[in-house]
């Protein structure tokens, strides 16, 4: 509880300080003076005014943040006018429309900036990233109605490059949610388990081989995305037909066998005792460890590769009874033997890459959105605070860099959501500057009463049904 609270209020605090942060820029650049800039809503906890009068506060409702303009309606500006030195700055109302509307812009505009800046570090940096070969595909999957068999490796989607799975998921983002085609580059039925370590060697070792364009085809996705893995239900599986011991548990089944750390277990040599029926045609971890289950007291023959000899060894899984129900147990714990490479660019390829994976995602976010408000995808899977912070706990526990890229999408998201044409968001203050800018004069103050209070309503709704997804989420 405590992880998630802490890295709650570090995503929090680092998305909206640097979203405010443009907004601040933006009215020094104009001149306009800044009343105050505060991390958090509600009673000011904590604050202190720098030598040009801006007011730096730390508020006690920590799910947000805002800068304040200095404005005429402001308490405090008929003070600055009674004062001797006058107004410290121009108030937002002198300058143009153009420049208010490049103010609220500016938010948004810093939130992608971040997410930016930290996708191109974490491409400079480079990670460990799982090759992209598939798995036998379901039948009657749109990966098996597109020809995709085991083994293939794919390596372009719609003539942009992929390689690894993590490549391959951010390339169908698109076609898989929206029901679209896409054209995959294919590489057949790959033998060997060995790659090179770097992405520049996989592309030059993969130059020499023969490739093939395949189409596929995705049905458009409708209701709730909670829980579903759209990949595995287009039968995109990663394959796993090599599994590897981690660990072997004493006096077990598994040791009993023979088995070691490190140990490679290929396949069954033998046809099983009873085969379910679900059961999948090729050798994967999941079908293992069904099997194990599934057979408890019954010898098994394993294929098992150690040292690069291959061996024959029988294990028969222990019988386990829990709550009336018997199964079988190895007593081992195993992991999917992976082909991996590192993922890593230079400077303008990883600048490159952030940028357009900073625009995929949020367009994605506004299509789904889009989606939401049409009533095609459930409105529950729209995220509050809550996910938020539940899901900053999860991922911080996975690991620094991770829970930095988390950050990077959560600052994307903010960006999007400001975007929005609602008057109380930054895309709807934007809309009324333009409205005035093209004008050539302000709006009649009961009209902008009127926007306001309609953007107060729409923005309170959004908030009322975030927090409802968020508790049907985590109940």
């Amino acid at each position: 509880m405590l992880t998630t609270i802490i890295s709650f209020l570090i995503t929090i605090s680092i998305v909206v300080v640097f979203h405010e942060w443009g907004h601040y820029l933006a009215c020094r650049l104009f001149g306009i003076h800044v009343e105050r800039f505060s991390l958090g809503f509600g009673q000011v906890i904590y604050k202190k005014t720098d030598r040009r009068g801006c007011e730096w506060a730390l508020s006690s409702l920590p799910l947000g943040g805002y800068v304040k303009p200095l404005s005429i309606d402001s308490e405090h500006f008929a003070a600055y006018l009674d004062s001797p030195e006058g107004l410290p700055g121009k108030p937002i109302e002198a300058v143009t429309p153009w420049h208010r509307f490049v103010v609220f812009a500016a938010g948004p505009l810093f939130s992608f900036i971040l997410a930016i800046l930290i996708y191109t570090g974490l491409n400079l940096k480079g990670e460990q990233e799982v090759i992209a070969v598939l798995a036998e595909p379901q039948t009657a999957s749109a990966a098996a109605d597109a020809g995709l068999r085991h083994r293939d490796l794919i390596i372009g989607v719609n003539g942009s490059s992929v390689y690894s799975w993590s490549q391959l998921n951010e390339a169908l983002l698109d076609p898989i949610h929206f029901g679209r085609e896409a054209t995959l580059e294919v590489i057949r039925g790959l033998n060997t388990q060995s790659f090179p370590g770097h992405i520049r060697d996989l592309e030059q070792q993969l130059a020499s081989y023969p490739k093939e364009s395949l189409l596929i085809r995705f049905d458009a996705v409708n209701g709730s995305l909670e829980n579903r893995n759209l990949m595995a239900e287009s039968g995109l599986f990663i394959d796993t037909s090599r599994v590897k011991v981690v660990e072997v548990m004493a006096d077990s089944a598994a040791a009993t066998a023979g088995l070691i750390e490190g140990d490679i277990i290929k396949g069954l040599c033998a046809p099983l005792p009873q085969q379910r029926e679900d059961s999948a045609t090729t050798f994967s971890l999941q079908g293992l460890m069904m099997a194990f289950k599934d057979h408890p007291d019954q010898s098994l023959c394993l294929s098992v590769e150690r040292n690069g000899s291959n061996l024959s060894m029988p294990l028969t899984p222990d019988l386990l009874s829990q709550v009336g129900e018997s199964f079988g147990r190895a007593g081992m714990r195993l992991s999917a033997d992976l082909p991996t490479m590192t993922v890593r660019y230079g400077v303008i390829d990883s600048v490159t890459k952030a940028v357009e994976k900073t625009y995929q995602l949020a367009a994605m976010s506004v299509k789904v959105v889009g989606r939401i408000i049409t009533g095609d995808v459930s409105w529950r899977n729209l995220s509050g605070p809550l996910t938020i912070a539940d899901y900053s706990g999860k991922v911080a526990q996975a690991g620094v860099w991770p829970f930095i890229s988390f950050i990077a999408l959560i600052s994307l998201s903010i960006g999007v959501l400001n975007l929005l044409p609602i008057p109380a968001l930054d895309g709807g203050q934007m809309v009324i500057c333009a409205i005035e800018g093209v004008r050539g004069r302000p709006l009649p103050d009961k009209i902008i009463r009127h926007i306001h209070a309609t953007g107060y309503v729409l923005l309170l709704m959004l908030m009322v049904l975030a927090f409802t997804s968020d508790i049907f989420r985590l109940l």
